[in-house]
């Protein structure tokens, strides 16, 4: 299962990185975080937040 949420991370960063901050990214990304902790990966909805939030100063 590892694989499988480190490829939804990289999808989240694809996706956030293209989406424009309409909200569509941040509900995304939100989802993500809920499936990565359901997952128990180590993958913390504050990581991916950061990496939202870096992505979209970056734009």
């Amino acid at each position: 299962m590892q694989r499988h949420a480190l490829a939804l991370f990289f999808l989240a960063y694809w996706h956030v990185e293209l989406v424009d901050n309409a909200g569509t990214a941040t509900n995304f990304v939100v989802l993500l975080a809920v499936y990565a902790k359901s997952e128990q990966e180590n993958i913390s909805a504050k990581t991916i937040r950061g990496l939202k939030d870096e992505c979209v100063c970056n734009t």
